[in-house]
């Protein structure tokens, strides 16, 4: 459009020229002179005008302000929040309402661990405390009769007290296997002290087919001891998972944000419609609803 403004303008100044040839010298060159000052001042006064808004104008500020905005990086939110659930999706500019969320969620799960571990950790205290003051081993020759050395003793024809023939074999400490087993095999029914008070009783099957022998009520209650303790310890373990699951959630949920921040402020959007204020001249403008659609 420019060159085709100037085209006009070197025209006219070629006819003033041409209309010119017929004068005197010295008038020609006047009226060459003017009209190249004419000619700059049109062409002056043509690039000082505001061309930004014509519609059919070259401007692009519109074009490179989707370069500008507040860029943030899907890989950056991740790691944040992956770290500390809802730290990725304040950095990627999601309403308070996300970070709170995921932060209360991470804050309760830890908190029912230590609840429900603390609980566990008393109960398996309280049932290895029963055990040691109603479960007794012996000595290792088996002469303490009611103890578990005088059980094998009396149950091994040879007089042994030793547990070699034996499935199980007790450990040498008192670690967790060795609660573990005094109360879930029948091999140690003969630790109990109350197992003593009617032998036959607890030596009797409860089930032909299993080989269930009946426990001594101490034995009863200690199993039920370490059941409760266990059952608490993985309850507090499964909110482990919880913490886990709302790390990994956090993270995807703050990426896929920092995406939608990214996508929203470059209207990089399947649709777009902006209203704006064309100038069609020097002095008026005519209002433009212009709509973008990505396919």
């Amino acid at each position: 459009m420019k060159r085709l403004f100037l085209s006009i303008i070197l025209v006219l100044a070629g006819c003033s020229a041409v209309s010119a040839m017929n004068l005197t010298p010295s008038r020609l060159d006047k009226e060459v002179q003017s009209a190249r000052v004419n000619a700059d001042q049109y062409i002056a006064a043509y690039l000082k005008s505001d061309k930004s808004g014509d519609e059919f104008g070259n401007d692009t500020t519109k074009d490179k302000n989707i370069y500008l905005y507040d860029y943030r990086s899907p890989k950056r939110a991740f790691m944040y929040s992956l770290i500390i659930p809802g730290w990725g999706q304040k950095y990627a500019g999601s309403t308070i309402l996300k970070p709170i969320f995921f932060l209360g969620v991470e804050a309760a799960s830890w908190g029912l661990y230590f609840k429900y571990h603390g609980d566990g950790n008393k109960k398996t205290t309280e049932f290895q405390n029963y055990a040691n003051a109603h479960w007794f081993e012996g000595n290792k020759d088996g002469s303490e009769a009611q103890t578990y050395r005088g059980w094998l003793a009396a149950h091994d024809t040879t007089g042994s007290a030793s547990d070699s023939g034996y499935t199980e074999h007790l450990p040498s400490s008192r670690n967790q296997q060795y609660y573990e087993m005094i109360g879930k095999y029948d091999q140690f029914r003969g630790g109990w002290d109350d197992y003593w008070e009617d032998t036959l009783k607890y030596d009797t099957f409860i089930n032909e087919e299993t080989h269930e022998l009946a426990p001594s009520p101490h034995r009863s209650y200690y199993n039920g001891l370490r059941g409760d303790a266990n059952n608490l310890l993985d309850k507090g373990n499964s909110f482990l998972i919880v913490v886990l699951a709302n790390h990994i959630l956090s993270a995807f949920d703050a990426m896929l944000a920092a995406h939608r921040h990214n996508r929203n402020q470059s209207g990089d959007n399947w649709m777009t419609v902006n209203a704006e204020l064309k100038k069609y001249s020097a002095t008026d403008e005519i209002p433009i609803l212009r709509f973008s659609f990505k396919l």
